[in-house]
């Protein structure tokens, strides 16, 4: 990977956002996850998380949670699965840089 701080930016703007769009955004978020705790990575079961570029009502948001929390017991039986939506646009904006992203997306 490249060090934004040996490398100048160009024509095609800083460095450091070229960084990002280099990876995938998919693959820093399958790495954010797959980092996560063990305890923490266990309370995803029965969770979809998706990356979409944006919530439609509020533009800024980096992610939602959508459903059931599991302290309240969760999704039951024939509920859909809860959700997590998390927003390319918003964090690719705020976060440069590839680490800061991933633990962005981690937190």
């Amino acid at each position: 990977m490249l060090n934004q701080h040996n490398v100048h930016g160009g024509a095609d703007g800083p460095v450091s956002a070229r960084i990002v769009r280099a990876v995938s955004f998919d693959d820093v978020v399958r790495e954010a996850l797959d980092t996560l705790p063990r305890d923490i990575a266990r309370g995803l079961r029965n969770v979809a998380v998706v990356v979409e570029d944006e919530n439609d009502e509020e533009p800024d948001l980096y992610g939602l949670f959508e459903g059931i929390p599991l302290t309240e017991g969760g999704p039951g039986p024939g509920d859909l699965p809860n959700r997590i939506a998390i927003y390319r646009r918003p964090l690719q904006a705020d976060f440069t840089d590839v680490d800061e992203l991933r633990e962005e997306i981690r937190i």
